[in-house]
């Protein structure tokens, strides 16, 4: 067991690791705004200059096209896909709910049911939950 001092010393040192971990966090920011801008720097150029690739001497950039998609949000492209997938045999391996969604939904479902002092008891799903330590700074 430690000691009050030791203890002091131990939240001194986090503040520390979090006043370092916060340097470091802003530093790969400023970093990924630096990369981002020269990507699309280099990806403007190719453009102008209608080329879809370019060979440097310590590399290759290339223009690439993804194709993305949204999970459709409103009931009748909602009911078409799902129809859809199952027509192709996909719908079991395709249909799920984005977690952070699904935590959002079931914190939801805890403050509604707060107030009666109650947990909710949803099939099918298993609530764990995490320890964490907050840390907020002395006012100085």
């Amino acid at each position: 067991m430690k000691s009050m001092a030791e203890m002091d010393e131990m939240i001194a040192e986090l503040e520390k690791l979090e006043i370092n971990h916060t340097a470091i966090k802003k530093e790969a920011s400023a970093a990924d705004t630096l990369v981002d801008a020269k990507r699309a720097e280099i990806l403007n150029e190719l453009e102008l200059q209608g080329m879809t690739s370019f060979k440097g001497t310590i590399g290759t950039v290339s223009i690439t096209h993804r194709h993305n998609v949204k999970f459709p949000s409103e009931p009748g492209p909602r009911t078409a896909f799902r129809k859809y997938l199952d027509e192709k045999n996909a719908f079991e391996s395709l249909w799920s709910i984005n977690h952070m969604r699904l935590n959002a939904w079931y914190k939801e479902e805890i403050a509604s049911l707060q107030d009666e002092g109650e947990m909710p008891d949803v099939p099918g799903l298993s609530p764990v939950v995490d320890k964490n330590l907050s840390f907020r700074r002395a006012a100085k």
